[in-house]
């Protein structure tokens, strides 16, 4: 007799998407931590933005607890350059339960949630702003 489970689909953990994003040598994963962009929410300035690359763990002395992160986002152009509309690709969102990197969750086939693209499009205005 099997038991099935009933709930959220399982989604890998942040730093889990981290890891493969700098270390893996799979070739399905078609873009580099370069162009990829930690969205997380940060308690004083609300959503903003640090690239994967700069990224260190608060249990490894950085200031970015993991359960803070909302979504990894790929960008077409480097950070710099990006204006509010120009979000790219949501490949991971906490809340739609959305991985492309794995295909946990609810997989690729599941939309960003709308909260996800606005936290996105705020982060980018605020570190415009803050820059």
């Amino acid at each position: 007799m099997s038991s099935t489970r009933k709930g959220k689909a399982k989604l890998r953990t942040a730093s889990d998407v981290i890891s493969r994003l700098r270390w893996s040598v799979d070739a399905s994963i078609d873009f580099g931590s370069d162009r990829v962009i930690i969205g997380y929410d940060d308690r004083i300035n609300g959503p903003m933005e640090k690239p994967v690359d700069d990224f260190v763990s608060a249990c490894k002395g950085g200031d970015i607890p993991e359960h803070r992160i909302l979504y990894f986002r790929r960008s077409a152009n480097p950070p710099s350059e990006n204006g509010p509309d120009d979000i790219g690709d949501i490949v991971w969102d906490r809340l739609a339960r959305r991985d492309t990197i794995f295909g946990s969750g609810h997989g690729a086939s599941c939309p960003a949630a709308p909260d996800t693209l606005l936290a996105a499009r705020t982060a980018i205005c605020t570190m415009r702003r803050l820059e």
